[in-house]
């Protein structure tokens, strides 16, 4: 940000890297303000780091995030909802603004170079209906802030593993990644959660699925996956898999 200025300033040094510990606006929200300055060679590197409080939502420094309209029955509405990154709740907050990858060893998740997100985020709100894929109350999700022009757009996505497993089905490599456009205006994809993960069926039948959670329509989320490829060795096998010989007399 043009012009950061930080009340309370205290410094102090970390290994080989200078740091300035204070307060400061950040984004438009009061946060406190870490900047490292950190050596590596002869090159020296800036990364800051903005811990938000917690009352922080997007639109508090995103105002402009498109709405959705919620066609759920009986609440339906012609003014559209303040987007749905504002319902997400969330424990440890942070921008990043950095000239190289960050590790950020408290939520396990490197930031990656320019402007990006970080924190845990819980199961509520717009995350609700995924609550028996995340085995945990809350999941780190981490990603970019594209602020140029046409391109400006919020990137986060969230991995679970291993996944967790309902029954005899087993879930794989589970990840979650929600985006939205910074203004309403533009002309790229809309507002949207997507999920994809691994699904094994026993020992052999092994399918990948891809999907999106669909904000406002007919409920407030709903989903939809495809299967994108399938490994079975044969119909005696998906017999077993879905209950035994009655597929096998059809």
């Amino acid at each position: 940000p043009d012009g950061l200025e930080l009340t309370g300033v205290k410094l102090g040094f970390d290994q080989k890297a200078l740091v300035l510990n204070g307060s400061g606006s950040f984004l438009g929200s009061e946060a406190a303000i870490r900047v490292v300055f950190a050596s590596s060679g002869e090159a020296v590197t800036v990364h800051i780091s903005a811990a938000l409080p917690d009352a922080w939502r997007f639109s508090d420094s995103f105002p402009d995030l498109p709405g959705y309209i919620d066609f759920t029955p009986g609440k339906f509405s012609d003014n559209p909802h303040p987007s749905f990154f504002n319902d997400l709740v969330f424990d440890q907050a942070r921008f990043i603004l950095a000239e190289v990858p960050v590790a950020l060893e408290e939520l396990a998740v490197t930031a990656p170079p320019g402007l990006s997100f970080a924190a845990r985020v819980r199961r509520d709100g717009p995350l609700s209906p995924l609550k028996s894929l995340l085995p945990a109350d809350s999941l780190v999700l981490s990603g970019s802030i594209n602020l140029d022009g046409d391109l400006s757009a919020i990137d986060l996505c969230a991995a679970v593993s291993p996944g967790p497993g309902v029954g005899p089905i087993q879930f794989e490599d589970v990840r979650i990644r929600l985006f939205t456009p910074l203004r309403a205006d533009g002309d790229g994809p809309p507002p949207r959660i997507d999920l994809s993960a691994g699904l094994r069926l026993g020992a052999q039948a092994s399918v990948t699925l891809a999907g999106q959670l669909l904000i406002g329509h007919d409920g407030p989320l709903e989903i939809t996956a495809y299967c994108d490829g399938l490994s079975l060795p044969g119909i005696g096998d998906l017999a077993v898999l879905i209950g035994g010989d009655e597929v096998l007399r059809e």
